[in-house]
Parts: C-alpha cells; structure tokens; sequence
C-alpha cells in the first residue's frame, strides 16, 4: 500500500459510531448497554403459564455487571 489509510478496518468499531478511543474512555460495560435490540427474535415461543417478555429474559446468561469489571472480586464465596 502506498497511503497510509487503512482499507481493512470500518469507520467505527461501536454499534453507534463511537469510534475505539473514544469507547476506551467509557465506563466499563458501558458500550454493550448501547444497542436497540430487544431480544425478541431469540426469545422462542412462550412457554405455557410463564409471561415474560423477551427483553427481561437475559439472552447472554450472565450479569453484565459481574464482568464488566465495576465487580468486587473477593464478594464471591
């Protein structure tokens, strides 16, 4: 390559544009609350007697929190 523009990467690396420096500022675990998606197309057919919508299922099965690092790592037992 002659330039010294990157043709391998996109023009931002965060669902809304942010680009990676200024990602690297939020807080942590910030940048993956920042999507629109509900869920809804993995939440699967509704179980009999149970009536839970699809965004208070967690699709990721963990605590976003817990690993986000804002955690205290000596709390579990």
């Amino acid at each position: 390559m002659s330039t010294n523009e990157r043709r391998d990467r996109a023009a931002t690396d965060e669902p809304d544009g942010t680009t990676a420096f200024e990602a690297s500022l939020r807080p942590p675990g910030d940048s993956l609350r920042s999507t629109e998606d509900t869920g809804d197309d993995l939440a699967g057919p509704p179980v009999p007697g149970e009536g839970r919508p699809a965004t208070t299922t967690s699709r990721a099965g963990y605590d976003v929190d817990d690993v986000s690092g804002s955690a205290d790592p000596a709390r579990y037992e």
